[in-house]
């Protein structure tokens, strides 16, 4: 689950991704390319990488403007931001 709220919308969680269900995503995905289906997670311009710099610096953006409540992030995480 996304700490941020107003992206939670937006969030998928993969927890407990077995093989099976993995598999049927697999199935899900090629049959959209068979029948010539954009996915839209697969188009280009929305597939983006991120350093672990740059989620530093989006992270604590997000928290600087009380998007995000430092305490959600796990301790590790909060560690390597300070």
């Amino acid at each position: 689950m996304t700490p941020v709220e107003e992206l939670k919308h937006r969030h998928r969680d993969l927890i407990e991704l077995s093989y099976p269900k993995l598999g049927t995503i697999a199935c899900y995905i090629v049959d959209c390319f068979k029948n010539g289906q954009v996915i839209n997670c697969f188009k280009r311009s929305q597939v983006v990488r991120y350093t672990r710099g740059r989620l530093k610096e989006i992270l604590i953006d997000a928290i600087k403007r009380d998007r995000l409540d430092p305490d959600c992030l796990d301790e590790h995480i909060r560690e390597a931001l300070k």
